[in-house]
């Protein structure tokens, strides 16, 4: 189902169909698309991105703006294959022989924000407003969901990874590396900040539902429209009956999105029968 098919699916449940109901409507999709998203690690979702460390990051790294959740943290360098584990800040020092990652527990401060200035069209991966080069950092627009990705900046003009469907927004808000952002530090098997290249496996949240034929990135639509239409009725004391019969729906259509998402599988460290690595081609010493 298409993001109109779904609208026009919520307006013949509400029953009232004028641009204020219409928004509200859509309204409400785009906050059930982004309770889904955040539900399950669906595949379409999943993302995988590098990070060098140092050992000296005390309050850890930026991740993306979009993550949702970590699902894996490894060292992939040939010769020091590592998997590192989830764990708390708290629990550093408790050593139980593994390498660890965790989200530090440190106030984000937006890069910049404001609350005017920032211009961009409908359809348009350009903007203006923002003073300096922000390129990598994640953009969030006015009052809109979603996150963007500043892909480059010159002479006052930022450009972003992925074109911008909402409405046309003229000196308004913004926030660059929002206040929601999470960090990342790792620490290796005695509990001290580690120095490695790491891949981190994650899924982020999609970008947001705006035209008629955006098609939503989650599998098993039913799930997402039966949201949406308890959402427009549950409210209604007239309507309870049948906001009930859409929750028991809404059950049995969530296990076959979740049946039907394929497992994460964590990336596979060759190892031996004792527990050491495998290494292949020249001995290593």
């Amino acid at each position: 189902m298409t993001a109109g098919e779904l609208w026009q699916s919520g307006l013949d449940v509400y029953q009232v169909i004028d641009k204020a109901s219409t928004d509200l409507v859509k309204r409400i999709l785009q906050k059930c698309y982004f309770e889904l998203a955040k539900k399950a690690d669906w595949v379409s979702l999943r993302r995988r991105l590098a990070f060098t460390f140092t050992g000296l990051e005390t309050d850890g790294q930026y991740l993306p703006s979009d993550l949702v959740n970590v699902l894996a943290v490894v060292c992939e360098t040939s010769g020091a294959e590592t998997i590192y584990w989830p764990t708390e800040e708290t629990y550093r020092y408790r050593c139980d022989g593994k390498c660890h990652w965790y989200h530090p527990r440190v106030a984000v401060s937006p890069r910049v924000e404001g609350i005017r200035g920032l211009t961009i069209a409908q359809g348009a991966n350009i903007c203006t407003g923002l003073s300096a080069d922000y390129t990598g950092e994640y953009l969030r627009i006015a009052n809109e969901p979603g996150y963007y990705k500043i892909a480059s900046y010159a002479a006052g003009t930022t450009t972003l990874e992925s074109y911008y469907w909402g409405p046309e927004q003229t000196n308004k808000g913004y926030s660059v590396r929002p206040a929601e952002t999470r960090k990342l530090a790792l620490l290796d098997e005695e509990g001290a900040l580690s120095a490695a290249t790491v891949q981190v496996y994650y899924w982020a949240l999609p970008t947001p539902l705006y035209k008629d034929s955006d098609v939503p990135l989650i599998p098993m639509h039913r799930a997402l429209e039966l949201m949406m239409m308890i959402e427009l009725v549950g409210p209604n004391q007239k309507r309870q009956r049948e906001a009930a019969e859409y929750r028991t729906e809404l059950a049995d259509a969530m296990s076959d999105a979740l049946a039907g998402n394929p497992k994460f599988i964590m990336p596979n460290i060759p190892r031996n029968r004792q527990g050491g690595k495998i290494f292949f081609g020249r001995s290593r010493s």
